[in-house]
């Protein structure tokens, strides 16, 4: 098995990296491995989603986590995320995409 595209990330990498990413949060695996690897950016979507203040303190944990570093092109079709948000609201974070016509 190759290397996943989390292997070979490191933070002085992104820091030289040039050109266009080849997959988006449009992606599964990115959604979720995006959403997973950092609560910052998790806390700041659920933030944004539900219009609050960004003062107010929030903790969010996934209860389904993905295994990371497996294939990004394997694609599920799953794309909820289930959250405990202040370790006592349930939500399901889910994207959806609509079929746009060329």
């Amino acid at each position: 098995m190759g290397k996943s595209i989390i292997d070979v990330i490191t933070f002085s990498s992104l820091e030289e990296a040039t050109g266009e990413i080849p997959y988006n949060m449009l992606n599964d695996y990115m959604f979720r491995a995006v959403l997973q690897s950092n609560n910052k950016v998790l806390c700041g979507l659920i933030r944004a989603l539900l219009h609050l203040p960004k003062e107010m303190p929030l903790e969010a944990e996934i209860t389904n986590p993905i295994l990371l570093g497996e294939s990004i092109e394997n694609k599920e079709f799953r794309l909820d995320i289930n959250l405990i948000v202040n370790n006592e609201t349930r939500m399901n974070l889910e994207m959806q995409i609509a079929n746009q016509l060329n």
